[in-house]
C-alpha cells in the first residue's frame, strides 16, 4: 500500500582511511531478500564505511540520515 523501505547501513573495516559514503535512490522499488527484515520494497540504500574507532560518529549520522527520509517536509519519492 505504498510503503517503502530505506535501508541504512554502517560499518566500521580497518583497512579504510577516511570515509566512504553512497546513497542510492532506485528508480523502481525492489525487495533486497535478506537484507531487510521484512520483505518491503526498498527505495532507498544509504552506506557508510570508515575507519574503526568512530562507530558512535557513524551511528549518528545513520539516524540523521533515516530522519531526514522519514520527514513528511522531505517528501523523497
Amino acid at each position: 500500500i505504498g510503503t517503502k523501505v530505506a535501508n541504512i547501513l554502517i560499518g566500521e573495516v580497518d583497512y579504510l582511511q577516511e570515509e566512504i559514503c553512497v546513497l542510492v535512490r532506485l528508480d523502481k522499488p525492489i525487495v533486497l531478500n535478506k537484507l531487510s527484515e521484512i520483505p518491503i520494497s526498498t527505495k532507498f540504500l544509504f552506506i557508510l564505511l570508515g575507519p574503526k574507532d568512530n562507530m558512535i560518529k557513524y551511528r549518528e549520522i545513520g539516524k540523521s540520515v533515516i530522519t531526514l527520509l522519514s520527514d513528511e517536509v522531505i517528501k523523497l519519492r
